[in-house]
């Protein structure tokens, strides 16, 4: 095995599904120092077909204008346009059907993508559980369906 190494590469995969997590997969893999492998192009994909589920990536203290909160970090399928789908956020106190803190919508302007953060303006206890939930199809903010959650501890 003159002029060949064995390396680790590490490739990430995300999981969309309630509770998401992210898998480190190790895979090896022999290369030559004076012939790298190969790179391959991806193959091309449909827009549709890039994200086809709901995830809530994250919820982090956010600030803006002022105003003070947590903000929540959203997926939705491509091409989906929250406003004009009514999409919101509630924030639950403990679990995905604990009391409702409060709420906001997903996307309060037209100029939103299927990828966005919105700031839920709330003052959470310190030590607290709570549970962010994406809600599609709303209208009003007691309809919709429940698309992800996401618990949190303030």
């Amino acid at each position: 095995m003159s002029g060949l190494r064995k390396s680790l590469r590490l490739r990430t995969t995300s999981l969309v599904a309630a509770g998401a997590a992210t898998v480190f997969l190790l895979t090896t893999a022999a290369s030559s120092q004076a012939d790298p492998a190969p790179k391959q192009e991806p193959a091309a994909v449909a827009a549709d077909e890039l994200n086809t589920d709901y995830l809530i990536n994250d919820v982090l203290p956010g600030q803006s204008g002022g105003g003070r909160g947590v903000s929540v970090q959203w997926i939705t399928p491509s091409g989906r346009n929250p406003y004009k789908e009514w999409d919101w956020i509630e924030i639950k106190k403990g679990g995905a059907d604990g009391k409702r803190v409060t709420w906001e919508w997903a996307c309060p302007k037209n100029d939103c993508d299927a990828v966005g953060s919105t700031l839920v303006a709330m003052t959470p206890q310190r030590g607290q559980k709570y549970t962010a939930v994406y809600w599609s199809n709303g209208g009003r903010v007691t309809k919709g369906t429940r698309r992800a959650t996401f618990e949190f501890w303030a």
